[in-house]
């Protein structure tokens, strides 16, 4: 997985594990 755009997929999973 590449940093450079924020997929769309990443944001959701992040407030997940948050």
């Amino acid at each position: 997985m590449k940093h450079q755009i924020p997929s769309p997929t990443v944001f959701p999973s992040l407030l997940l594990f948050k």
